[in-house]
């Protein structure tokens, strides 16, 4: 009976934190930033998560692929709990040439609708290459600490609690009830992955499937019964 409930403790972590980062981009997507392009921007990185205390960094990477110096200019507009910061800037790439341009964040600056920031990133068309962009959400959770800290203490404390029913399932004697537990922990695992990948319109469609499987599993008491 312990073994479930741990196991079960450890499926609604991860879906904790799956759900948030997943809400932070969609969120982000929608929030109102100007549009200028179908086209995704490649290169952009966000933190997926932060606390109150921490200052971190949006990074933006770009590589001149032409046999010619290249001017490039980008932009990025960041949210603020009032008008959107906005800033743009040109950069000289020489040919084959790598730069990384950055732009400070902090909660107390940039933190929004109460537990996110958001931030989207565009490049200006030029012969190489067509106007695109980028967005990411971050979640702010009211917590000490450092936020890649806290991710990926959250991710193997998940990974613990669901990995020993996993590997001890003799006690489970109906052979549905050992997929039921396999079909969630693999679930799981595929939605984390999507959200830090940031991909919120698969990751919703698998929230739904496994919240679907949840309730399957709930109402034949398939985590009590031997």
């Amino acid at each position: 009976m312990m073994k479930n409930w741990l196991f079960a403790l450890g499926v609604l972590l991860g879906y904790l934190l799956a759900g948030g980062l997943i809400w932070a981009q969609l969120e982000a997507d929608f929030y109102g930033f100007p549009f200028y392009s179908d086209r995704r921007l490649d290169g952009l990185s966000c933190p997926h998560l932060m606390t109150p205390q921490e200052q971190a960094e949006i990074r933006l990477e770009l590589r001149n692929p032409g046999d010619t110096p290249l001017n490039q200019m980008v932009g990025v507009e960041i949210s603020t709990p009032g008008p959107l910061f906005s800033e743009q800037e040109v950069l000289s790439l020489l040919p084959g040439e790598e730069k990384v341009v950055a732009w400070p964040i902090s909660a107390r600056a940039n933190r929004d609708l109460g537990f996110f920031i958001f931030a989207r990133a565009y490049r200006y068309p030029t012969y190489l290459a067509p106007m695109a962009q980028a967005t990411c959400g971050i979640l702010v959770l009211p917590l000490p600490g450092r936020g890649d800290v806290l991710l990926w203490f959250w991710i193997l404390l998940t990974g613990a609690l669901i990995l020993p029913r996993l590997w001890h399932m003799e006690d489970l004697s109906n052979g549905q009830q050992r997929l039921i537990f396999r079909l969630l922990a693999l679930g799981l695992c595929l939605l984390l992955l999507v959200a830090l990948w940031r991909w919120w319109p698969v990751g919703i469609f698998l929230l739904a499937v496994q919240l679907i499987l949840i309730v399957v599993t709930l109402t034949h008491r398939w985590f009590v019964r031997p």
